[in-house]
């Protein structure tokens, strides 16, 4: 887990995105602590037999976002987001 300050004196988060049994690799964010951050959704990872849902915040969770639905958190911690598969 990272965390560094930014030359504007503001602290910065980390935002990691985990394949969760996928292949692929989809590019470490960083965030300004305290503003919105966007999930991305334009490199996802692939898993053979299953289908890609959405980002969890845990790797046995519920999605919590979607490209349909819920793009955006509060950047206050460094966060990892995990891939949901059906």
């Amino acid at each position: 887990v990272e965390r560094s300050t930014n030359f504007h004196g503001g602290d910065i988060v980390t935002v990691t995105y985990n394949a969760n049994g996928g292949v692929g690799t989809m590019p470490t964010e960083y965030a300004t602590k305290g503003q919105t951050y966007t999930v991305q959704f334009n490199v996802l990872p692939t898993r053979s037999g299953k289908t890609f849902d959405g980002w969890a915040t845990s790797a046995s969770g519920s999605v919590a976002y979607t490209a349909s639905g819920t793009k955006t958190f509060t950047a206050n911690s460094d966060r990892t987001l995990y891939a949901h598969w059906v």
